[in-house]
């Protein structure tokens, strides 16, 4: 998908690194397409974005670590089936 630092960017209020943002933007994207998200105009996009970054400043590395919180702190339970989210 790209990176889109637009929502992190807005999230972000601390200056970050290169290795920050790449790891922050790997866990955006994931938890993106788990949680389905096709339009990254969809205002759930900044609260996501927002997880991820707060996430992020708790000293998880780990992209994939980063999105399963996310999710897990997002309540993906709610969201459809349909999304694949409930596997987390």
């Amino acid at each position: 998908m790209g990176p889109d630092l637009g929502h992190l960017s807005t999230a972000a209020k601390l200056p970050l690194g290169p290795e920050e943002i790449e790891r922050l933007v790997a866990a955006y994207d994931e938890t993106f397409r788990a949680l389905g998200l096709k339009d990254r105009n969809d205002p759930i996009t900044e609260i996501v974005a927002r997880k991820i970054f707060e996430i992020g400043q708790t000293g998880v590395r780990d992209p994939a670590q980063i999105a399963e919180l996310a999710l897990k702190e997002l309540g993906t339970s709610n969201w459809p089936s349909s999304t694949g989210c409930g596997n987390y």
